[in-house]
């Protein structure tokens, strides 16, 4: 339920755009543009973007012990 447009990358080339974006040069990332503008590294910090952002359905379980 979130429109998304994947951009295909080579992280082992010079001209990669995550290098600009990622401190480690690796994808994934993603860059949200509404409300404002955001660039989440890695998966923990967009799944929990996803999750915190969604009402429903959960991608985790609400459960702290159950999502570790």
């Amino acid at each position: 339920r979130i429109e998304w447009t994947e951009v295909v990358v080579r992280p082992w080339e010079a001209d990669c755009p995550v290098a600009d974006l990622n401190p480690s040069g690796m994808p994934p990332v993603l860059q949200v543009a509404d409300p404002t503008a955001l660039t989440l590294c890695e998966i923990s910090a967009i799944l929990g973007w996803i999750e915190d952002s969604q009402t429903t359905p959960l991608l985790m379980p609400s459960d702290p012990v159950e999502r570790a």
